[in-house]
């Protein structure tokens, strides 16, 4: 799995250079940037839904150069966070 944080998306590339999504080594990010060369679907979980949220920058997941995919859980938990459920 890609953690959807090491995208390379416009301002949200720009946003990385504070916020850290994981301690991984560099060759760990040189990996997950070359799996998004080829990725057709990111698994983005609570967190990075959070961390785009607060950083004003959900309208990346609006590209249609991914799916993006959230669990049931995470799914019901936004749902009941924003009252629609």
């Amino acid at each position: 799995m890609v953690p959807f944080c090491s995208a390379q998306m416009g301002n949200f590339y720009s946003a990385l250079d504070t916020v850290k999504c994981s301690l991984g080594s560099p060759e760990e990010y040189a990996q997950a940037i070359q799996s998004l060369q080829t990725a057709k679907a990111i698994v983005v979980d609570i967190t990075a839904l959070a961390t785009l949220r607060l950083l004003g920058l959900t309208k990346l997941l609006a590209t249609n150069k991914y799916a993006f995919i959230v669990s049931q859980h995470t799914s019901i938990t936004v749902l009941k966070t924003n009252n629609l459920l």
